[in-house]
């Protein structure tokens, strides 16, 4: 979430922000605590807030932010319909160990 913020209001962060959030969201073993600590949500809940805030006059900067949103996205998406994805997702919702979580 830091991350997010800190490329959302410094310009600068934005292309090395893009290439940790790429990363993390590509790797496998990054999947459930994305999940689990509820970032893909907040990150989701994020682009609605700035489409509600900025709607036809959005600079680049937001445009840009919007982007790397949409990709980690994505990239979380195309993780969770691999066949490991998918089958710890299954293990998780049967697993009664898994239920604290």
């Amino acid at each position: 979430r830091c991350l997010f913020t800190l490329m959302c209001r410094d310009k600068s962060t934005l292309e090395r922000i893009k290439k940790i959030l790429s990363r993390l969201s590509k790797n496998l073993y990054c999947l459930f605590p994305f999940l689990l600590q509820k970032h893909s949500t907040w990150i989701l809940f994020q682009l609605e807030k700035m489409n509600v805030s900025c709607d036809v006059d959005c600079d680049e900067h937001h445009k840009e932010v919007k982007q790397v949103a949409r990709e980690v996205m994505a990239n979380l998406t195309n993780l969770a319909e691999t066949g490991y994805g998918e089958g710890e997702i299954c293990h998780r919702l049967v697993n009664p160990a898994f239920q604290a979580e």
